[in-house]
This record gives C-alpha cells, structure tokens and sequence, in this order.
C-alpha cells in the first residue's frame, strides 16, 4: 500500500504543477487582453479611488449607508459622496471594486451606445414576485418582451382621459372641503392603482369608489402589493446577500398573481371559444368589455402563453402605478409651499373654463409640463440604480488625472448610477439646482444630463401613458381648488420603495374653487 501512496506522488505533483501552469498561461493571456483593450480604447487609472478603513471589503462605508438607510438620508449621502469625490468614482466593496458615477456620457454608454455590454442582474429579486419581463429582463428575452408590448403604447390607446375622469371623481370624495389637512399621497397611490388595473385588466380595483362591491381579492391588492414590493426593494439593495420569503410575503405575492391570472384566464378562454365559433362558421362572441380598454386583451391577441401575459402585465404596472403616484406626491409637497407657481398654473388652465382638457389642450400647457420636468429633476422616481458589465468594457470618462480619459470596466463590475445626484449637478444646471424652479425649462433642453425615463433602446415605453395621467390629474385638481397650503411642518424626507416617495406624505389644505 506505501509503495502505492508513493508511486502516486509523482503523479499528483505533475496534476498540480499542470494546474498552475494552466491557470498562470489563462490569466496572463486575461491580463495581455485586457492591456490591448485598455490602450485601444485609452483606458487610464480612476481619477478617484476611495480607500476605505477596510480597503477590503469595505465594510465601513457599507455601514454608513446601512445607518443612511435607516435614517432616510441616503440620497442626501449619495451626493455628498458625488460632491466630494467627483462624477465617477471607485470604492471597495466585499473584495470588488464598484465603481459609481453621475456622469451622463457614462449613462449614455451604458445605457444606449454600448448598452449590450451592460445587463441588469436583477432575476432572484424580481422573477418570484413580478416575473421575467421588459423590465427585468435582457438579452434575446427583453427584445421579445419589448416587441410584445410596444404596439399597446401607440397614442390612441392610451388617451384614457375619460378613464382618469371616472377615478378623479371619486378622488374627490375624499378631499375635505372645509380646509382641513389630507394626505395626498395615499391617495395618489390609490388613483394609479385603480386606473392601472382598469388599463391593464380592463377593471379596476376602485378603491377609492365610496361603497364599490369589492372582491376579496381587489380589496386586498393594493396592501399585497406594498408587501411584496418592500420585500423586492431589499431583495435588491442587500444583493448578492439574500433574504427568506416570510409566509406574509408568500401570501402576497400569492395574491398578486391570483388576481391578474384571473383576467388572463378569462381572456384567453374567451379567445379561444371565439376562433372556435368562427371556425364554425357562427358569430363571434359578444364583447363583454363595455367598451373599455384592456391591455391584457390585446395582449392576448399577440400569444396565448398565459405565464407570459401575467409577467409582462405585472412588469408594466410596477413601472407605471408607483412611479406616477411618487412623481405626484413629491411635486405636490412643493407646490404646496409655491403659491407663486400654484398661480401661474391657474393662470395657464384657466382657458379651459372648468372643463376637462383633451389631449390637445393638455400637450399647449408649457408651464404644466415645465413643472412635471422640475418634479421628475427633483425627484426621480427612481433615484438609485445600477448595471453590471456583461464583459470586458469601458466608461468614456472617469480616468486620469482630471477625469475626462476612458475608464476600463472588467467583466462583472457594477457600477451604480444616481439619478438623483445627476440631476442636481450645478455643473449642468445652474448655481441654484437644489430649487424647485419651473421656468429654467423655458427654451432649455439640457441633453443626457436629464433622463427622466431612462435612454437608448430601453427608454421607457410607458411614458406618454404616465405623463398624461400625472397631468389631466395635476389639472383637475387646479381647477377644483384655487388655493393650496402645506400642512407638513417637516421638511421633505426621502422614503424609497421600489419608488421615491416622501416619508411624511403629501400634507395640505385645499380651499374649493
């Protein structure tokens, strides 16, 4: 047996010196590659590298975005990193480099010239609740799913002023007319989850309907998916770390998709005994829709995969119910505080004479739309996100000695952009760029420095649909109220969901026209 054991030494010696050689030739051959890469495209070292106490992994400057967090000043954190370290910069973070940055030429590279060189990585923290699709998908998968959808955002389909009528009014109901305090921000949530579930499902949830006979499952919704979407925000920030799906997460998410599978179902089933009467040569079946619009049923006329349909329709109302109802909340807190731009807005609707504006009208309204900009400047709904690099690659600034060379990006990295901050850069727009100031939209158009809803080929599709609905209701509401006043002592604070939203709400007084 010794002599065995003996004998074998050899072999195991030349297996491991095999091994070494191999990974030695595989990683100079990575390190010869990249150095071509880097002089091609004339790559120089990070102008800013933030060596931590734990040039490690970090985790002191985790810590303090941790305490950040908790105390609800992240963002605030973020650009006053931004501020003190410049556009781009590099950090340590569990034994990788992270790079970030506020640059808009990198946000244009990543997210439109070289877009296919970034990926979203967002699969575990998002497929369990809302599923693969548009928004959370890459590659061959988003470009189905992009395909899919964009016929559905053509402008005529997604006009639903009448819709936005029907929940305004029963908004209304629960607005005091005597000048005592509401909080508006629960019910902007409320207004774009009953118009978002009518627009996908073709009904609505109608919680703010005064006596609506509600399902259990309509009366439900609306908590479900705050549970579910608070679990996905952490799911997110904690990556790669995990969290367990409680059983009160599980049963949301349960709910969630119960809801919407009810409508796909009946869709596709109605479909079906269509084509087969037609193929009969009977009728077609009678329409039950009343007229109204659903985006599931046109959906279904694209495929009959009913897991698909119930993906895509959860990934589009993840992006338009939060992120309209936080563009609102957020615009609202100032122009409670501006009598000055209250007036001005009135001013400018005033032509409608009380009356409901149409499309038209609506796009003639400069100063409204000035406002919606200076809200989404603001206030970006989502004001932190992130990409990681899909292979070897490179940001066209951030490297050298004043930060204006190429910065190399190995396979893996993530870097993580703040929208926030971007839009904040004195450098872009101005000395007084933390104000609330609509008129600096007057002739301006300040490029890629302002995204509002993204760049390149993943620019949102939902926007015209999300622009109107903040804007028929931001119009609605200046015509029933002339005067409007804060009732929030406190001075705005960062609250982030899958949205930005303000964490003591929307608090006002409104006097009736």
């Amino acid at each position: 047996m010794s002599n065995l054991l003996t004998a074998a030494h050899p072999i195991a010696w030349i297996a491991a010196i095999s091994l070494l050689v191999t990974v030695a030739i595989l990683r100079a051959r990575r390190y010869l590659l990249r150095y071509r890469f880097k002089k091609q495209h004339g790559c120089q070292a990070p102008q800013s590298a933030v060596w931590t106490k734990d040039i490690l992994l970090g985790l002191d400057g985790m810590w303090e975005s941790f305490q950040a967090i908790r105390n609800h000043h992240m963002l605030e954190l973020f650009q006053r990193r931004f501020a003190e370290r410049g556009d781009t910069w590099v950090a340590a973070s569990l034994l990788r480099r992270k790079l970030f940055t506020i640059d808009p030429e990198n946000l244009r590279s990543m997210l439109s010239t070289n877009v296919n060189d970034w990926f979203l990585d967002r699969d575990e923290a998002t497929w369990r609740f809302i599923g693969p699709g548009v928004f959370t998908t890459d590659g061959a998968a988003w470009s189905h799913s992009r395909a899919l959808l964009r016929p559905n955002f053509v402008q005529d389909k997604i006009a639903h002023l009448d819709m936005f009528e029907r929940h305004f009014q029963n908004f209304l109901t629960h607005i005091p007319h005597d000048g005592a305090t509401v909080d508006l921000q629960p019910l902007f949530f409320q207004f774009t989850i009953d118009a978002a579930t009518e627009f996908l499902f073709g009904k609505s949830t109608s919680s703010l309907k005064p006596g609506a006979d509600r399902t259990y499952y309509e009366a439900n919704f609306d908590q479900a998916w705050a549970t579910a979407a608070d679990h996905c925000r952490w799911q997110i920030a904690a990556a790669p770390f995990k969290f367990r799906e409680g059983a009160e997460v599980k049963r949301a998410v349960d709910l969630i998709h119960a809801y919407a599978d009810k409508f796909v179902h009946q869709i596709l089933k109605e479909r079906r005994e269509s084509e087969k009467t037609r193929r009969n040569g009977g009728s077609e079946k009678r329409d039950t829709s009343n007229g109204r619009y659903s985006f599931a049923q046109e959906l279904a006329k694209s495929t009959d995969d009913a897991l698909q349909i119930r993906h895509e329709l959860l990934n589009i109302f993840a992006a338009g119910r939060d992120t309209t109802a936080s563009m609102l909340s957020n615009m609202f807190v100032e122009l409670a505080k501006r009598p000055d731009v209250w007036a001005k807005l009135q001013s400018e609707i005033a032509v409608l004479n009380g009356a409901p504006p149409t499309l038209e009208q609506m796009r003639s309204f400069r100063y409204v739309h000035y406002c919606m900009n200076e809200s989404l400047r603001l206030w970006h709904v989502v004001p932190l996100n992130y990409r990681k690099a899909f292979r070897d690659t490179y940001l066209p600034r951030g490297g050298g000695s004043d930060g204006q060379s190429p910065i190399f990006m190995p396979k893996g990295t993530t870097v993580t952009y703040s929208s926030f901050a971007m839009h904040r850069r004195k450098a872009a727009f101005g000395e007084d760029a933390d104000t609330f100031r609509p008129e600096r939209w007057e002739g301006w158009n300040p490029s890629c420095a302002f995204q509002p809803f993204g760049i390149g080929q993943r620019i949102c599709l939902g926007q015209k649909y999300a622009l109107n609905e903040v804007g028929y209701l931001m119009i609605r509401i200046l015509q029933e109220f002339k005067k409007i006043e804060s009732r929030q002592p406190l001075p705005w604070t960062e609250t982030s969901g899958l949205v930005l939203s303000s964490l003591h709400g929307t608090k006002v007084s409104l006097t009736p026209a």
